[in-house]
């Protein structure tokens, strides 16, 4: 499509160059700019199918990202915000279902990760960062189902912001199996790999249900060990023909790690390894939850006290405050998970965000907002630009 004009809920929108585009599905992401204020977006343009059986299909799937977009709209956490939307829009001799959101600078997958596992602190930060988003995202009943590094986008400050809810659901914990596949290959879970394989094969079984919730810890365990390895992944697929994953599904823990670091581009900190083989493990009944995830030892440990943010653009000042992590208990030290015997130790780390003190007009000036400077005018700093393998290039808010 050329640069046209459309119109959503009485907003005007100059939709330019496109930034993604599947051409199995026809889905596009194009960078566009809000007329009312001069400030870029990406908009997302789904095509409606044109078979009855398929359009209804569709629409639960944009209802459910919608809604689950909604969901988190007003809650303070690290996701992508639902701008604006409009559930059909004809344009161009075709119906399309449109969702507009903030324009970041970049994915994890557009960065670096050998230079970025390189920096203990950014990356421990990061990752954190991360965990405590998907912690509040089920905490309201939002499940992501698709968590991978294209779906976690950086803006200039390196702040990360979960994106793209095309598989997102809310629901309860427990999520019947569907006769689709959801999430990205690589990052499933091995159970829903498994049973979603019996359905393909028109077999039927046993347990059509799944937990959503660990399905997502098991994606994040994904990106935790991508990152902390500079960019390896830890097996091809979570399933029986996988002979890295199989080390790792019978506890031979020795023998995968010792397998993972001749193929990894960086060796995993010995402080970490607990921690991916919990997020990691087979058995979705001793799979770590979020909150043991942020127990760790791993993020608790004296020696992260105090990490700095080390941009040089915009730099808040980082606080340090309790109020998040002081509710975390644990009774006793478990050697197995490596999880802190000391709550306390939790409590008496630094902030993830910086110290807003009781201004709440504060923590919206570190969000992305609708100015009259565009965005593109800005520079990142060095530091970032060093992170990054394609140099200073905008990314849009969902990149495949």
């Amino acid at each position: 499509m050329p640069v046209f004009e459309i119109t959503i809920n009485n907003v005007k929108y100059r939709v330019l160059k496109a930034r993604y585009q599947n051409r199995d599905n026809g889905i596009q992401v194009r960078e566009a700019v809000d007329l009312s204020c001069d400030v870029q977006v990406a908009v997302k343009f789904l095509p409606w199918p044109s078979k009855t059986s398929k359009a209804e299909k569709f629409h639960r799937f944009l209802m459910d990202e919608i809604n689950a977009m909604k969901a988190l709209r007003q809650v303070n956490g690290d996701f992508v915000q639902l701008l604006n939307y409009e559930e059909k829009l004809h344009h161009n001799g075709a119906d399309w279902a449109v969702l507009v959101m903030p324009l970041y600078w970049g994915s994890l997958k557009n960065l670096n990760l050998k230079k970025l596992a390189a920096d203990a602190k950014e990356s421990l930060n990061l990752l954190e960062r991360l965990a405590e988003a998907v912690k509040v995202m089920h905490k309201h009943n939002v499940i992501h189902r698709d968590l991978k590094l294209a779906n976690v986008c950086i803006d200039r400050q390196f702040n990360p912001y979960i994106v793209d809810f095309g598989h997102a659901i809310e629901c309860s914990p427990q999520k019947q199996l569907e006769e689709y596949p959801i999430g990205t290959r690589g990052c499933r879970c091995p159970e829903y790999v498994r049973n979603y394989g019996l359905i393909k094969a028109g077999k039927t079984p046993q347990n059509k249900e799944y937990n959503a919730e660990k399905f997502d810890v098991f994606s994040l365990g994904v990106i935790f060990y991508q990152v902390l390895s500079g960019g390896s992944n830890p097996f091809v697929r979570a399933e029986s023909t996988d002979e890295r994953y199989q080390y790792l599904a019978h506890k031979d823990f020795d023998t995968w790690w010792e397998l993972q670091n001749l193929k990894n581009k960086r060796r995993v900190p010995k402080a970490a390894r607990t921690l991916l083989q919990g997020m990691l493990c087979a058995d979705p009944l001793n799979r770590f939850t979020v909150q043991d995830v942020l127990d760790h030892s791993y993020f608790n440990e004296e020696e992260t006290v105090d990490i700095p943010m080390r941009l040089e653009v915009t730099k808040p000042t980082w606080g340090t405050t309790s109020s998040n992590k002081s509710n975390r208990s644990s009774d006793s030290t478990d050697a197995v998970s490596g999880r802190s015997p000391n709550p306390s130790t939790a409590a008496s780390k630094r902030s993830l965000r910086p110290s807003l003190g009781n201004d709440p007009s504060a923590e919206n000036s570190l969000r992305p907002q609708l100015s009259n400077t565009p965005s593109k005018g800005k520079k990142l700093s060095s530091r970032f630009l060093r992170l990054f393998s394609k140099g200073e290039k905008d990314t849009v808010a969902e990149q495949k």
